[in-house]
């Protein structure tokens, strides 16, 4: 569990950090950011998975995919992740 956290506010902070914005400073337009995929491995994180997902899914920077590995949840976590079109889950 505080693994998960981890990683989450990890890849939060990698996100929200200004040194993302020094991609656009060496000249390269927005469609040639650096392209980034978020891995989130879930297990029984039904009271936390939505927010985070709303949280990644708002953010002005998009990353290019956002994949979810459920690690076996025997709660609703693969159905709350399964309601994000966009989100992949494996």
């Amino acid at each position: 569990m505080h693994h998960f956290h981890f990683i989450i506010y990890w890849l939060l902070g990698w996100l929200f950090l200004p040194r993302r914005k020094c991609f656009l400073k060496r000249g390269k337009s927005k469609d040639e950011e650096v392209s980034l995929s978020i891995i989130i491995p879930a297990m029984n994180e039904e009271r936390n998975i939505a927010k985070i997902l709303n949280t990644l899914v708002e953010q002005s920077y998009q990353p290019r995919e956002i994949i979810v590995i459920n690690d076996h949840s025997t709660d609703q976590t693969e159905a709350i992740v399964s309601s994000y079109p966009n989100i992949k889950i494996r």
